[in-house]
């Protein structure tokens, strides 16, 4: 652990490498490196350049740092920021930062605004930055970070988004997104998150959307939702922590694709008959959908509720829904091309399709590799195999709930 050391006002010229405090004073010039933390107690005058490195970390408090000289924060950098008015660009004689020469805040890692009253957070935050942390102390109702409008996507977060103490406003691109218990996240216009949603028991308010547009992705924590989105296009996981509630007040929506299914799942193990902690909880509002979606594990309840999930699996132990494997077709075709692992069509191998009760279907790949099975009920899963004396197949494993094309069999090399 690094010591703390009060830093001595009389040099000119600073290279500190150990976490201290850093009093009021004239240099010429200052640099931050790694470990070291620097906090300053004062206002400060840089006649040359301050540059705080990678694995170097500043916390300005409220203070100024002025003079002619530059501002550099370098990849992997953190800079805490305690001013009302954040950080801002040259000539701006406002913020925590005030130097005549050139301010860099584009490489910097993390943001976190820590100060004891309102802040807006500048225009010198870039856009897109790693990782922008709020952790305002400042009482209620004077804790508030303002972030900034910016033309879509906005404020972009390609890291983590964290909201440990007061208020942040704002909306944007984020990646994940963390709200504290003392954190608050409020939505100043519709907002997608890529990554994970964790929320470890803060507010999110503001009436729009949240639009989870990643691949596989968590809801971990309870959180209440204006709107709620997540459609993809080719198969994804949406895990709900198991025990968690999630509400959604205005509008809420789950959409795959014909196989590729959307699955909803408990973080946790399976659970025993009748539910338990592993269930996971949505309330929905009235007009929600669901189409392509593989259910388990879930307690629907709301005006929403039972939830009409259609073209859909149902994967057991789930209350409150309304899963069809329609909503037309009871049964459908499953078809795609036999190919070794050159891309040419392999003729007459055996192709079988079992269902999870041991029923198989057999068919054979024609003279150009293609295959095909009709009739094939929906709402199940099925193992697809092929076997051929010249080549070997991998087994796959697919969720039927529509008609199914392209299903590939490609040899090993």
């Amino acid at each position: 652990t690094n010591a703390t050391v009060n830093i001595a006002t009389t040099a000119r010229n600073l290279t500190v490498s150990v976490s201290g405090s850093l009093a009021a004073g004239t240099y010429d010039s200052i640099t931050v490196a790694a470990p070291a933390i620097l906090t300053l107690t004062g206002n400060i005058t840089v006649n040359s350049s301050i540059t705080v490195q990678n694995g170097g970390a500043l916390m300005m408090g409220s203070n100024v740092i002025s003079g002619a000289g530059t501002f550099t924060l370098d990849a992997g950098s953190t800079l805490g920021v305690g001013h009302a008015a954040g950080i801002t660009n040259n000539p701006t004689a406002a913020g925590n930062v005030q130097v005549a020469g050139t301010r860099s805040y584009a490489a910097v890692d993390t943001v976190i605004y820590n100060g004891s009253i309102s802040q807006a957070v500048g225009d010198g935050l870039p856009s897109p930055i790693p990782n922008l942390t709020i952790a305002n102390t400042g009482e209620t109702a004077n804790n508030t970070v303002t972030g900034n409008v910016i033309a879509a996507p906005g404020q972009v977060v390609t890291g983590t988004l964290s909201i440990l103490l007061g208020v942040y406003v704002g909306h944007s691109d984020y990646n994940h997104v963390v709200i504290g218990a003392a954190g608050t996240l409020t939505l100043t216009d519709s907002t997608t998150v890529s990554g994970n949603w964790t929320n470890n028991g803060g507010t999110l308010t503001g009436n729009f959307t949240v639009t989870l547009d990643g691949t596989n992705q968590a809801i971990t924590g309870n959180t209440t939702f204006y709107g709620l989105s997540k459609t993809v296009a080719t198969a994804a996981t949406l895990t709900f922590q198991s025990g968690s509630t999630t509400t959604v007040t205005n509008s809420l929506s789950f959409s795959g694709a014909a196989g590729n299914l959307l699955t909803l799942a408990s973080s946790g193990p399976l659970p025993l008959a009748g539910g338990g902690p592993d269930i996971w909880n949505i309330v929905a509002p009235t007009g929600t959908t669901a189409n392509y979606v593989r259910v388990s594990r879930s307690t629907a309840t709301g005006p929403g509720a039972p939830i009409t999930a259609t073209r859909s699996v149902d994967a057991f132990f789930n209350t409150g829904w309304i899963i069809f494997v329609g909503p037309s077709a009871a049964s459908v075709s499953v078809s795609g091309r036999v190919l070794n692992a050159s891309g040419m069509a392999v003729p007459n191998v055996r192709i079988s399709l079992a269902d999870a009760a041991g029923n198989l279907r057999q068919a054979a790949s024609n003279p150009f590799g293609y295959y095909r099975f009709e009739d094939v009920p929906v709402g199940s899963v099925y193992v697809l195999s092929a076997n051929s004396k010249r080549f070997t197949f991998a087994t796959r494993v697919i969720s039927v709930v529509d008609d199914l094309g392209e299903i590939d069999i490609i040899a090993e090399p």
